[in-house]
């Protein structure tokens, strides 16, 4: 397990996922900050391959969580989940090809293989937890109700996409087909609108929740594809009963965190 030294209060749900999915010899530290220096404007994360480290960066987390058409409150979460498996990945890419610490740019499949690491790993994530409300969310959450205090009083729209997203949803059906139409036909948008066994109905709204939403990001994978790439990078799954446990542990964090 590598030791978490926490500069900014992530989301107390997010440490039982690091060490419960964090079990590679070559990440020693978690480092969980805001302003890296050296980072891109872009990254939100990176492994240190020489240090062994994973570094994430919440401030940028929280500006460029822009996961299309998704509701703030899980594309934050969902922003940091993916960062947090995403550098998993490359650690154990190292830990398959030690020779590519040479490269200075890693070659786009290796970055593809990550991509695609991570959001299986999501969605067996989500098929046992689910995205924490506002209240446990660490500093996130207090720079989300900081926001909320400077508009008022236009804040209202805010508000109600946060009750939303704390009901469970994650984007409506209709931001769905707009910004994913690579994923979801017209047709399947009429279907997945009257099944009710999939996502949640919101006054009148359909969205889908995190389960649904990274199935379908994850909808062009296959279940043979999805074993070659956690067995190409030597990751076991985590049984259900872990899962388990994994939330449980994050629900007594979270519960003790909003105590203080």
């Amino acid at each position: 397990m590598p030791s978490i030294i926490i500069v900014k209060d992530p989301p107390p749900p997010i440490i039982p996922v690091i060490t419960q999915y964090y079990k590679t010899d070559k990440i020693k530290k978690v480092t969980i900050t805001t302003d890296v220096v050296g980072f891109d404007q872009y990254d939100i994360s990176g492994y240190l391959p020489d240090k062994e480290e994973v570094i994430i960066d919440l401030k940028k987390i929280l500006s460029t969580a822009t996961l299309k058409g998704t509701l703030l409150l899980p594309s934050v979460w969902l922003s940091l989940m993916r960062a947090v498996f995403h550098e998993l990945g490359h650690a154990l890419q190292v830990e398959r090809d030690p020779e590519i610490i040479k490269e200075e740019i890693l070659p786009e499949e290796y970055e593809t293989e990550v991509n695609q690491f991570a959001y299986i790993l999501m969605e067996n994530w989500f098929k046992y937890n689910k995205i924490p409300p506002l209240d446990f969310m660490g500093w996130m959450g207090y720079q989300i109700k900081s926001l909320i205090e400077a508009l008022y009083p236009n804040h209202s729209k805010l508000i109600k996409d946060i009750e939303i997203a704390e009901a469970g949803a994650v984007i409506s059906l209709d931001s769905f087909a707009l910004h994913y139409p690579e994923l979801v036909s017209k047709e399947q948008c009429t279907i997945l609108s009257q099944d009710q066994s999939i996502g949640i109905t919101i006054e009148g709204v359909k969205y889908l929740d995190a389960i649904s939403f990274i199935t379908a990001i994850n909808n062009n994978i296959s279940e043979d594809d999805k074993a070659a790439t956690l067995h190409r990078l030597g990751h076991e799954e985590v049984t259900v009963e872990e899962e388990e446990i994994q939330q449980e542990e994050g629900n007594k964090t979270a519960q003790t965190a909003s105590a203080e």
